[in-house]
Order: structure tokens, then sequence, then C-alpha cells
């Protein structure tokens, strides 16, 4: 299966939800196996939610396996979701996709399980910033050692993960010394062939496969999503808001920063520019 068939399929995870009503026995093709990984490469991570004060303390996020508190009491669709945890929501989304396999030779796709971003905060934002290139050597050792033939069958090429944060931050070139930003990640040849799923993915990097940042808005099935849409449609919008995230602080051109610039300087119709807290 190639990565654009991986990523295809795999990505309509986040917008449906696997009820069993909408489960079919056709599962041709749409094997997966979860790769069993130690706790330290996923579950053990999100413990350390506030050891990083440079980063954020994300712990008030973890709940609802993720997707964050409710916004309020009564809310049955929107919730505080922290990008950072799309690795653990998708962890958990994916336990209810009606074609899990046990067995990994019949698996047409294996994912793992291993939260790249979070494991990253000790390196972008801790002790080990020194060692940056060693991100994700300790699971490529862990891979190759424990039930071998699973990798050793197709050297990787049908293994996929998500990472919840964008690649620029797993781009630092092995040449940089001492190491200037980020770690090594999708730089690691050993991890050439496994495809990651990935916010703002670069244009070149082959393996990778983007997908959008994680909404706040979680509807429990396709019909209530329905009707939200329709509500939305018909509803009378005389103003329009746009949303921009942090970041754009470079001095290169950038699209962050230019929204921004954009929203400040547009004073026009009497409202006064205001940082909100949603």
């Amino acid at each position: 299966m190639s990565s654009k068939s991986i990523n295809i399929f795999i990505f309509l995870l986040f917008l449906i939800r696997l009820a069993s009503s909408d489960r079919t026995s056709d599962c041709s093709n749409r094997w997966i196996y979860i790769r069993p990984l130690p706790s330290r490469f996923n579950f053990d991570l999100l413990s350390n939610c506030s050891a990083y004060p440079l980063f954020d303390d994300f712990c008030s996020y973890l709940p609802n396996h993720g997707l964050g508190p409710k916004t309020h009491n009564h809310s049955l669709s929107w919730y505080r979701t922290d990008p950072i945890l799309l690795e653990q929501f998708f962890h958990r989304r994916i336990l209810e996709y009606p074609c899990l396999t046990q067995d990994p030779t019949l698996a047409n796709a294996i994912y793992l399980p291993y939260y790249t971003a979070l494991d990253a905060l000790k390196y972008l934002y801790g002790p080990e910033v020194n060692s940056s290139n060693q991100h994700g050597l300790e699971l490529y050792n862990f891979l190759r050692k424990d039930v071998p033939h699973i990798w050793d069958r197709h050297a990787g090429h049908d293994h996929f993960l998500v990472i919840s944060r964008p690649a620029w931050d797993f781009s630092q070139p092995f040449t940089n010394d001492p190491p200037v930003w980020g770690t090594s990640f999708l730089e690691l040849a050993e991890f050439y062939n496994v495809t990651s799923l990935i916010p703002e993915g670069r244009a070149w990097g082959w393996q990778e496969q983007a997908v959008p940042y994680p909404t706040s808005y979680h509807p429990s099935n396709s019909v209530v999503l329905g009707s939200w849409l329709k509500r939305v449609r018909n509803s009378r919008r005389n103003s329009l808001m746009l949303f921009a995230g942090g970041g754009g602080v470079a001095a290169t051109p950038n699209i962050r920063r230019s929204i921004r610039n954009e929203c400040e300087d547009n004073t026009s119709g009497g409202y006064a520019d205001k940082e909100v807290n949603i």
C-alpha cells in the first residue's frame, strides 16, 4: 500500500465516528495492526504534561482521551482541544477502527502509537537539548529487537505514525553543531520508509503526509455534523471571523505573521483589536 493510500484512508478516522452501526464487514486492503509499544513511548509521556515550563502546562487538556474538557457543562460537541495531544487522540480513536487485526502478517498497514511530539519536549525544552539528534533511535532499536520480522517484512514501508507538531520541529540537520532548534527525527535514515501523518509537512518530505490540526469541534456522529453544517449554512452572517494561531515570529516572510498584521491594521467598522482567550 502506498503512503498516499495510507494517508487517505487513515485520515478518514478523524472525520467519522466509528460507531458499531457504521461498521462494514469488508476489510479488504484496510486491515491495521497496532504495534504494541512499551508505555515509555506513549502513555508515560503524558505524565510529563507540566515538566517543561518553557513550553506550557497541558495537563488540563488531557481529559476525554485528548479532546480536552468540554467548553461548558452542556456542550455536546465542543471541547478545549490542544493540538499537541493529536497523538493521544488518534491513538484512542483508532482502537474503534473496525478493521483491526491481531496478526501483523495480515495487516495492510501497521500503526506505531509513538507520541513523537511529546517525546521531543525533552530535546526541545528539557535537559537533552544537546542530544536532539538521538530522537527516535530508542524506538528504532526496540522495533528491530522486539519481534523483528514485523519490521523486516517490508523494511518499515507499511508502518505509519502520527506527529502533532510541524515537520520543521523534527528536521534539524545532523551537521548542526551545536544544535540550533528541533530534533532530527525526520532526518533519521532508519525511519525514511515510515509514513508520518503530520501538520505542516514539508513539500519535499516524501514520507510526510500533511493533515490538518485538530479543531475544537468533535461531533459524536455524522448526523450531528450534518445538523450543525445545515444550521451554519442557513444562518445570517453579516460579519466573518478569522482566528490566526501563534508562531510566525521569524524574520522571513510567513503567512501567520501576515494574517496577524492584517488583523491588527484593520480597525474599520469601529472594531478595536484585542486578544481574547477562548
